[in-house]
């Protein structure tokens, strides 16, 4: 796996094409499904955070949020969103967490586990537990090869308003992981940049939990929390309690 990929991926187009093709029907539906297992006031941590879009709508439904993120570019567009909201914003690495016993809640969403390898993804995991008070719940989203697979597409392109998005993706099976390259088209430029995932079936991924310190690992296939299956077009959503 390339070393730290993410760091350059998360500051070029690739994360402006994400800020942009995100709508606000679909940040609405994963608010409301996360507003399910926190209470209003409570404090909770977005991570990654991204451009903040999940954090934006928690903060609106009373509670108080804090978004870490590395990205530097999707870190500004979440300040301009928060203005006036109790919102803290920390750029840093999601793997290093500061806080001990601090938080009702969290939650990682967006695609965005699985990029760190097997040691990187359950530090993050650890350092989560860390950072929650005891019963605190933790939503995360997965690359679940139950979801994954059956509905594998090579390749596939979106228009994004005047951009253009597109991706090739390989699976690596020694490796347990996926590789797209993908190709941003945009005010007469031409972008190319490489993302790997680690995919795992839904047993490793409720085992990493386990062993991070979490219990009573819930498995949904998607925010209508309906089971898991094969080749649903919903993510693998696990929700455990530290």
């Amino acid at each position: 796996m390339q070393n730290e990929w993410w760091k350059e991926f998360f500051e070029g187009p690739a994360a402006e094409v994400w800020h942009r093709v995100v709508t606000p029907e679909w940040t609405q539906a994963e608010a409301e499904f996360l507003a399910r297992w926190f209470d209003p006031g409570s404090q909770v941590l977005d991570v990654p955070c991204g451009d903040g879009r999940l954090a934006v709508a928690l903060a609106q439904r009373g509670m108080q949020v804090t978004g870490v993120d590395g990205s530097a570019l999707l870190l500004g567009h979440a300040r301009v969103a928060s203005a006036g909201l109790p919102v803290t914003w920390r750029r840093s690495d999601m793997r290093e967490l500061p806080w001990a016993g601090v938080f009702d809640g969290a939650w990682c969403l967006g695609n965005s586990f699985g990029y760190l390898g097997d040691e990187g993804d359950a530090t993050f995991l650890a350092a989560v537990h860390t950072a929650l008070r005891p019963g605190g719940r933790f939503v995360l989203e997965a690359a679940s090869a139950e979801a994954v697979f059956p509905r594998f597409q090579p390749r596939r392109w979106w228009p994004v308003g005047d951009w253009i998005f597109a991706s090739a993706v390989t699976y690596d099976p020694l490796e347990g992981r996926v590789c797209s390259e993908y190709t941003v088209v945009h005010d007469g430029k031409v972008s190319r940049m490489t993302a790997w995932q680690r995919v795992r079936c839904a047993r490793e991924v409720i085992a990493m939990l386990r062993a991070a310190g979490f219990a009573d690992v819930q498995l949904y296939g998607g925010i209508k929390c309906a089971p898991l299956g094969l080749g649903g077009d919903q993510p693998a959503l696990f929700v455990a309690v530290a």
